[in-house]
């Protein structure tokens, strides 16, 4: 009994020193950022220079949380436009540029 005791006791010192070493909760600012375009498919097209998930630049992505929100909210709305830049390849012929 003993034993399982110090088993718990130990488990419960390695959750807190862990808590301890690893990230620190990060603190609200006064600005609430708007929420990121980013559908986690990071590919950059290499003729067009933008992710062909979000159809962001990487210069977009890397600044997105530095942009004020009225720059994000601008970004957002030229983003429906910039779909239509790529366009996609499905077994292994190429299709017309004009995506819907």
């Amino acid at each position: 009994m003993a034993r399982r005791g110090l088993l718990q006791e130990s488990k419960i010192l390695l959750k807190q020193r862990f808590h301890a070493w690893g990230p620190k909760p990060r603190k609200l600012t006064g600005r609430q950022n708007m929420k990121t375009p980013c559908v986690k498919i990071c590919v950059i097209h290499t003729v067009e220079k933008i992710c062909v998930g979000c159809y962001r630049t990487r210069e977009e992505i890397a600044q997105w949380q530095k942009f004020t929100e009225e720059e994000q909210k601008t970004l957002m709305e030229s983003l429906i436009n910039r779909k239509k830049m790529i366009y996609r390849r499905r077994g292994g012929k190429r299709k017309d540029t004009n995506i819907d």
